[in-house]
């Protein structure tokens, strides 16, 4: 396809205005994602194409400027990628504008579009406001003559403006309240933009380069992909074949050399990618990440006798990532007060407590308000990834007060994770401390709850208190002391470190279950995301090398990058790894074919001029 045939739409304006559900207006299909929310739910460019008017129409939808949860170097580089969506280029940028007051934000809002995609985009650029009903029998031009800035938006892009309503037009025919009438005048303007302007060269290109030559992140990236594979590889297939049962990643998968190197490669890379944006140079990318897969690799392979692993389970905003910094005696774990869980994945902090290292696993909250039930349950998987080769402790933490039914149900959920065998290593931790009577103990505490009293003889008597708060400068040896607590904490730990040794635990089963069932299992998701990134690559690569033929290694260099992200990408959605190969190799070539007829074609100007 070279794309003359094509008209390429890009959708631009803030979170909430409407962006996707005017591109399925323009395609006439429910395409394009769309979800009432106040954060943005275009997280990533988004493509979609199908035929209007006999013309082949793609609408590239991109994510939400002020975006309240994506950093600023995240959108530019996801607008960055919009480049390889859309080549060789935009035929037409729709700022959408919700009909009302425009407002400081809305004009923050153009700023930043003109800040990453320049005036001359306006020459492109067509100013569309959603929420057409609110006109009130008003067209859209006496309502931008009522605000002088909106006027002058207006007149830089040409004087093009068009209003729909997604909501209340969609049934009406042929009036000016139809969606129906104002989409085709809608792409009546596109096409004679088209037809003037041609399509929009993206100065941000030239950001991308200029990036590549000062920084060499792609050199940094190739490198620390490289390193960490080979490295990660290596340590992988010495767990899966030396090391067996009870250690590493290779008995966390529970097969041999070959899957040890893959799941070791996979993850060795993707050290390597962290170091890649983090560091300055490629020699330093390169150091980092050997450092750091063979410190990971080494700890695999030993059984870590040395080291006390600590696993934190409990309701969202109970404490327990307060708990663990306590413990650890450091501010390492991620605590905000929030309703809604902190950790929505697995974080693991370590350092040395009483002369011992001390690894804290925090789990995501139980009950937590935004994540899915499957979505946790791949997260408390991870968490055993973490903690290989097992848990020395469970610590169920309960906030002080009444044990209701809440908690009980948190209990239960605990337990269908990890069954009634972790019990044996498992203490119950209460925090909010300060709220127990003075001279009372938490033994006391219990004993007033019949639940709560079963709860601690389960898990053999074992209970402890903290207070996060009012408890971390009491006098030391008090018993409304943390450092008294906690030294008893950690003694309990100990005790039943040496006497039960480490927890193995059943949902290791479950990995293997859903790994032979071809449906969630973490090894067959280990070989999509493979199959996805090597069929990208390579074909990236080749294309690269094509385009840039004077320079063919770096353009192979380039190419195998952009393939393998893209890759990635299709991976992520893809349910098989056949699936992933097939998608990603028809991606890759769709836009392998348009870059190289770009390249081709300026190739042949540039010749001709010289004649």
């Amino acid at each position: 396809m070279n794309g003359s045939n094509e008209t390429r739409i890009v959708l631009l304006g803030k979170t909430g205005c409407g962006k996707s559900s005017l591109g399925n207006t323009i395609l006439g299909d429910s395409l394009l994602k769309v979800k009432s929310s106040p954060n943005s739910e275009t997280g990533a460019c988004q493509k979609e194409s199908k035929i209007v008017n006999g013309i082949q129409t793609t609408v590239i939808d991109t994510p939400g400027f002020f975006d309240t949860k994506m950093p600023e170097e995240v959108l530019k580089r996801e607008i960055i990628r919009y480049v390889v969506e859309c080549a060789p280029g935009a035929h037409a940028f729709l700022i959408v504008l919700e009909v009302g007051r425009y407002t400081d934000h809305e004009k923050d809002v153009i700023k930043k579009i003109l800040k990453y995609f320049s005036e001359e985009a306006l020459k492109h650029a067509v100013v569309v406001f959603t929420h057409g009903d609110q006109l009130e029998g008003k067209k859209i031009e006496d309502f931008v003559r009522e605000s002088v800035d909106l006027s002058d938006l207006v007149k830089k892009c040409g004087g093009r403006c068009h209003v729909v309503d997604s909501k209340y037009w969609n049934n009406k025919y042929g009036g000016y309240r139809s969606n129906q009438f104002q989409v085709t005048q809608l792409l009546n303007t596109i096409e004679t933009l088209k037809t003037r302007e041609g399509f929009y060269i993206n100065d941000l290109l030239k950001d991308v380069e200029k990036e590549r030559e000062n920084k060499g992140w792609i050199l940094k990236l190739l490198a620390g992909v490289t390193v960490g594979a080979l490295l990660g590889a290596v340590f992988g297939a010495i767990v899966g074949a030396v090391v067996g049962v009870g250690v590493g990643i290779g008995a966390v998968v529970g097969v041999g050399v070959g899957v040890g190197a893959v799941v070791g490669g996979v993850v060795g890379a993707g050290i390597g990618v962290y170091h890649a944006h983090n560091s300055s140079s490629v020699r330093d990318t390169v150091e980092k990440t050997a450092q750091t897969v063979y410190v990971f690799g080494t700890d695999c392979v030993n059984k870590r006798s040395n080291e006390t692993r600590i696993v934190l389970l409990g309701k969202t905003g109970c404490g327990k990532s307060s708990l663990g910094n306590t413990i650890l005696g450091d501010s390492l774990l991620k605590v905000k007060m929030s309703p809604n869980s902190e950790t929505s994945e697995s974080q693991a902090e370590s350092k040395i407590v009483n002369g011992i290292r001390t690894t804290v696993i925090d789990t995501p909250g139980f009950f937590d308000t935004k994540m899915p039930e499957e979505a946790l349950k791949c997260e408390i998987i991870r968490c055993i990834v973490e903690c290989t080769p097992g848990a020395h402790a469970f610590l169920i933490v309960l906030q002080l007060g009444r044990y209701t039914d809440h908690e009980k149900d948190v209990v239960n959920k605990i337990l269908k994770y990890f069954s009634e065998e972790a019990l044996k290593h498992a203490v119950v931790v209460f925090t909010h401390g300060n709220d127990l009577p003075k001279g009372k103990k938490i033994e006391d505490f219990v004993r007033e709850s019949v639940d709560l009293s079963d709860l601690v003889k389960k898990c053999g008597g074992r209970c402890h208190v903290v207070d996060n708060e009012h408890w971390s400068n009491n006098i030391h040896g008090d018993y409304r002391s943390n450092q008294f607590q906690v030294t008893q904490l950690i003694n309990t730990i100990e005790t039943l470190k040496t006497r039960e040794g480490f927890y193995t635990n059943n949902l290791l089963q479950d990995v293997e279950k859903e790994k032979e069932n071809n449906l969630e299992g973490i090894f067959e998701r280990f070989f999509i995301w493979f199959t996805g990134i090597s069929v990208g690559a390579i074909l990236g690569a080749l294309f690269g090398a094509v385009t840039l033929k004077s320079r063919p290694f770096i353009g192979a260099g380039i190419g195998g990058v952009v393939g393998g992200g893209i890759g990635t990408g299709i991976a992520y959605h893809s349910k098989t790894p056949q699936e992933a190969a097939v998608d990603t190799a028809k991606t890759v070539s769709e836009i392998g074919m348009e870059i190289v007829t770009v390249a081709n074609t300026a190739n042949n100007t540039d010749s001709k001029q010289e004649q």
